[in-house]
């Protein structure tokens, strides 16, 4: 299911791109709120993005969003990180 969405979304960007369109974003830090400004060639580019994240099921794999591979604006970065195994993190149940 996954492969086919972001199959239609790269047929998104690759019209968009032909037709002149690029992707612009604006990172800024306030406080600790990450905000990203982005045109809509920019979102549908997050989505695959995330999506080839989350289909290489690979737990550890990470994309890096910042001034070198994404943000075109700021100095604000973001690193997604694919978690599979979120057992150590959830509450211990206690046995009576």
């Amino acid at each position: 299911m996954l492969d086919e969405i972001v199959s239609q979304i790269r047929v998104i960007e690759e019209n968009s791109l032909s037709d002149g369109g690029e992707s612009i974003v604006s990172s800024n830090l306030q406080g600790n709120v990450l905000n990203l400004q982005m045109n809509e060639l920019a979102i549908v580019e997050l989505c695959r993005q995330l999506l080839d994240l989350a289909r290489s099921g690979i737990d550890g794999k990470h994309c890096h969003l910042d001034g070198v591979s994404f943000i075109d604006i700021g100095d604000a970065e973001l690193t997604v990180i694919l978690k599979n195994d979120w057992t150590e993190l959830k509450p211990q149940e206690h046995s009576s």
